[in-house]
């Protein structure tokens, strides 16, 4: 059965500043004005096969990748890094779909016996929300003497194919859609007794909506 994955990602550059912008503050006397600027909330989200014998990171290919057999597992390492100049919180949404051989036919995200027909290996400091979001549970530091911006442990590091697929999904497309948001931690800290999926500030988004740009924030879509 020969099977092709093609990813198709969304990034987010969502620059939510929760209820904080950019203001002007005066002295006392009004006569000197003194403007203070709000840092940037800004990040990148980045899709590798790993890295190479001299540590270089494989980018997921363009074209995808063909000849996808039941069973088999898929390297893709999906990753967020903190491009701005403020600390930010940093959460990852994921929807796929299963396009049959004749381009048009959607088939079903899990077989008969329940089971999904793809499968993520999600790491340990990523948790899952009530609303279908992943949260890294890390609030990830802006580049600062002369470090870059932190980057997320990986959501995931494989996409694995189920190996009791039947004849149905032969010649199939998979899309594996990823889009990532992200608020800023000043002022904004996980409430008491709750964690990162409490903290205020995230745009209300359906889960189901990577499929498209997020508006009014600037956007960009690869297909993988």
């Amino acid at each position: 059965m020969r099977k092709k994955l093609l990813g198709g990602s969304l990034l987010v550059l969502l620059a939510a500043l929760f209820a904080y912008g950019t203001w002007a503050y005066f002295t006392a006397e009004a006569r000197t004005t003194n403007v203070i600027t709000t840092g940037t909330i800004h990040i990148s989200l980045k899709e590798t096969q790993g890295v190479d014998a001299d540590g270089n990171e494989i980018l997921f290919p363009e074209e995808g990748i063909s000849g996808v057999m039941p069973g088999v597992s898929v390297d893709k390492l999906v990753t967020v890094k903190n491009e701005g100049t403020s600390d930010a919180w940093v959460r990852i949404v994921v929807s796929s779909e299963i396009i049959a051989a004749d381009g048009t036919t959607k088939l079903p995200l899990a077989l008969g016996n329940g089971e999904d027909v793809l499968s993520f290996d999600i790491q340990n400091k990523w948790i899952r929300g009530e609303d279908g979001y992943y949260y890294y549970t890390e609030a990830l530091k802006p580049a600062q003497n002369g470090q870059p911006g932190e980057t997320t442990q990986a959501l995931f590091t494989k996409v694995t194919f189920n190996p009791a697929m039947g004849n149905e999904y032969q010649g199939c497309t998979a899309y594996v859609k990823v889009a990532a948001h992200a608020v800023q931690v000043k002022n904004n800290p996980i409430p008491a007794g709750g964690d990162v999926t409490d903290v205020a500030g995230w745009p209300a988004v359906a889960v189901e909506e990577p499929e498209a740009p997020l508006e009014p924030d600037s956007s960009a879509e690869s297909e993988l």
